[in-house]
């Protein structure tokens, strides 16, 4: 926990690279809320199927979604949230200096009472090693 999954055109002119980046974003979760780096779980999903706006063929997005367990601040989720924006602003920079380009995050806040989890003995193991 948390769960990052990155949305994303796949009309993107730039390659990002994606173990860097969710290494930013891991960072950035670690630094501003309190999460351990070894629960972070993250993906990208590329979007061949999409319309933006009126449907101009130039047109891009990246979207962050971020779960993560409910009762943390408002405050803290906004700065999380600021936060990520501008790592993605920044990974994304070609997109969003040339190209039509909404870049997005949401924080979800997921019910402690219905979220369950399995770890097997090396999941278990892999992340007290890495804690």
């Amino acid at each position: 926990m948390p769960h990052l999954t990155l949305e994303y055109s796949d009309n993107l002119p730039e390659t990002p690279d994606f173990g860097a980046l969710f290494a930013r974003l891991h960072a950035g979760l670690v630094e501003h809320g309190p999460f351990q780096l070894s629960q972070i779980k993250s993906r990208a999903v590329p979007c061949n199927q999409f319309l933006i706006g009126t449907g101009l063929p130039e047109s891009i997005f990246v979207h962050l979604t971020v779960a993560i367990l409910d009762g943390r601040p408002s405050a803290q989720r906004k700065q999380i949230g600021e936060h990520l924006l501008a790592v993605l602003r920044e990974a994304f920079a070609p997109s969003w200096k040339n190209r039509p380009c909404d870049i997005t995050v949401e924080i979800r806040e997921m019910s402690r009472e219905t979220y369950c989890k399995a770890m097997n003995a090396a999941a278990q193991s892999a992340a007290a090693r890495k804690a």
